[in-house]
């Protein structure tokens, strides 16, 4: 435990102070009017619960403390430590958390029609969203451009400023009034329907219902317009649970939910997610807390009310409904996705190497087959971000090193276009396939760490080893766990894109001749015996564990 004597000397300034543990690491940012007093409450049993935080206290051995002009300031370099260190015990966003926009922007000689994921006021400029990440944005942006800036299947290509004036003030018209563009979206998917084009008729159906989301859950806020973003909590045990509900122009579009272990009190909780939550994104003209939380000073109270009319305590209802909703659920995922933060924490401190955003590397290949797949699969903060996987496909090396040659060339592409992306690399492979990697990544003049991940005679992990090709050791059963289990995600994918591959190169392959044998039942065969090769050569036996008596014996007919 710290001694108390350690604030004798703070000051009684504005400012910011970071609580750090004995090896120096940031546990968590906090400010303060007045830094000896605030501080002071950490040591005062007799104080209540809002600011001291026993776990905090047992980890920490030293405060550092920056004195400010004013609480505002304060505030601000509050935000910019605690984006800086992501400390443990503060409330943080996380960092995958987007709201996905489409911008549709004037500009000279066009107009700029684009996803991104943020909003800002610009002017000539008109954003379309929130939108929740699994709606086929993609459809929309595609049919955006059809109707504004192409025309029979090229972009228009014009300097006529009237014209483009007039694209985006069509543009304007709907977002702002879609009815007559749902009544003609409507009727295409019927006329699709009727030509029996049920592709154009999909195409069309997910344009109509994401440009529709935001028409969806229609509810009048007390007859605003304003953009309002209403905060329900609900406490079990020692966490709590947040829902976040967003009205835009007087109706419900957007729903989020966070979940929090309280460190302080949950009022105290709430301000932290607050001042972090709007430093990553545009604060409304209104936020809607509960009057049950009404006696705390709030970093944001400018733009804060409380729930003090019936009309209000409405809202704040449904917000903490929402937030107690599936609380179990919720709390499992918290701390599933905390352990891997921690699991993630030690291996950075293992290899003395930033491990928040892991790159691994994987190739898929065999002898007589054409194809070879390059895998990468990325992990954020322990946990596994499909989004940001990248396959590559590589030419036919008949070298006796082909597997290293494989790996130069994976590496190679996928640092050509995002070196950016990870904070490390991990590589599937022993030294020579390290090797190929390192000369890889000097090749592009970058410095991204390279550790290697080996595997036994059974195709499991083994060992972990350093840039030379030697050995780390380590006898953390979560960090193996976890690297094992990275290294099986990778192979998986890159196996999957090789089987696919496979059945495209040799979609008209003689097996598709066989009574039976269809693209489905060639896929469980690629799968189950991996290369042509095998499945030729296997018994009559060995293809019944595969495939229907009746298919097992037309193949072992064909083969004679």
């Amino acid at each position: 435990m710290i001694d108390k004597t350690i604030i004798n000397n703070i000051s009684e300034e504005p400012g910011v102070y970071l609580w750090k543990d004995s090896e120096g690491n940031v546990l968590y940012v906090g400010k303060a009017k007045n830094l000896k007093k605030r501080l002071s409450q950490y040591f005062n049993k007799n104080m209540l619960n809002s600011y001291k935080t026993p776990k905090l206290m047992e980890h920490a051995s030293s405060v550092e403390t920056l004195i400010c002009n004013s609480d505002r300031e304060a505030f601000i370099q509050e935000r910019k430590l605690i984006l800086k260190y992501r400390p443990f015990y503060n409330v943080i966003i996380p960092p995958k958390l987007t709201f996905p926009f489409i911008r549709i922007k004037l500009i000279k000689n066009g107009i700029e029609i684009k996803r991104v994921d943020y909003y800002s006021k610009e002017n000539n400029t008109i954003f379309f969203g929130p939108l929740p990440n699994n709606r086929n944005i993609s459809s929309l942006i595609k049919y955006l451009e059809h109707i504004l800036i192409s025309k029979n299947g090229e972009y228009i290509k014009s300097t006529n400023a009237e014209f483009w004036q007039n694209q985006f003030d069509y543009a304007k018209q709907i977002i702002k009034k879609p009815h007559n563009l749902f009544v003609l979206l409507q009727q295409k998917i019927e006329d699709a329907k009727k030509n029996l084009d049920f592709e154009l008729a999909k195409f069309y159906k997910d344009v109509y219902e994401t440009f529709s989301y935001n028409q969806a859950m229609q509810k009048t806020f007390i007859q605003t317009k304003k953009n309002i973003n209403v905060i329900g909590w609900y406490k079990h045990n020692n966490y709590l649970l947040l829902s976040v509900i967003f009205y835009n122009d007087g109706i419900w579009f957007l729903q989020k939910d966070f979940t929090y272990q309280i460190l302080s009190s949950p009022e105290n909780t709430i301000n932290e997610f607050l001042n972090s939550f709007y430093a990553k994104f545009e604060l409304p003209e209104m936020i809607l807390l509960d009057k049950a939380c009404k006696d705390f000073e709030y970093d944001l109270a400018e733009n804060i009310v409380f729930s003090e009319t019936k009309s209000l305590e409405d809202f704040i209802e449904i917000a903490n409904k929402n937030a107690e909703n599936n609380y179990r659920e919720k709390i499992n995922k918290y701390i599933s996705t905390n352990n891997l933060l921690k699991v993630q924490d030690k291996l950075s401190k293992l290899l003395n190497v930033d491990c928040s955003c892991i790159a691994i590397f994987d190739n898929s290949f065999f002898v007589n087959s054409e194809t070879v797949v390059g895998m990468v699969c990325v992990f954020e903060n322990g946990e596994h971000n499909q989004k940001l996987n990248r396959h590559f496909y590589h030419k036919v090396n008949y070298n006796r090193n082909a597997d290293v040659e494989y790996m130069f060339w994976t590496i190679k592409k996928y640092l050509m276009k995002f070196s950016d992306v990870p904070s490390v690399l991990f590589i599937d492979g022993s030294k020579m396939q390290i090797d190929a990697a390192v000369e890889a990544r000097n090749l592009l003049g970058l410095n991204i760490p390279i550790f290697g991940l080996s595997k036994n005679e059974r195709h499991q992990t083994e060992k972990m080893l350093d840039e030379k090709g030697e050995e780390i050791s380590f006898e953390d059963i979560e960090i193996f766990n976890f690297l094992s289990d990275c290294q099986y995600i990778v192979d998986k994918y890159a196996k999957y894109y090789y089987n696919k591959q496979e059945i495209k190169n040799e979609r008209y392959n003689f097996l598709l001749d066989i009574e039976g044998v269809g693209l489905k039942t060639l896929e469980k065969l690629i799968k189950n015996f991996q290369t042509y090769e095998n499945i030729k050569s296997a018994t009559y036996e060995e293809l019944c564990k595969v495939v229907n008596k009746n298919i097992a014996l037309n193949l072992t007919k064909a083969k004679k």
